[in-house]
């Protein structure tokens, strides 16, 4: 997810995009702590109330969207 996130961060031009993190409440305090640490106005992170698969993970964080295109990135992804 970190490679990820930089790689969207670092090397994307167009400035006017948002990054969503859903992330389940299962997550090891490892990946919470990281996540608490991510102080960018670009980045939102997304808690579930409840243990979701990633399509209703997905879905969830897509109803937050403000933009006007939606992109879905898994954790592996890289820009």
């Amino acid at each position: 997810l970190q490679r990820c996130l930089d790689g969207v961060l670092l090397r994307t031009r167009y400035t006017r995009y948002e990054l969503l993190i859903a992330v389940n409440p299962n997550q090891s305090a490892e990946i919470n702590d990281w996540l608490g640490t991510l102080r960018n106005a670009k980045v939102q992170v997304l808690h579930a109330d409840r243990p979701l698969d990633q399509v209703a993970l997905y879905n969830a964080a897509s109803q937050q969207a403000q933009g006007e295109y939606l992109v879905l990135l898994a954790t592996d992804s890289e820009v």
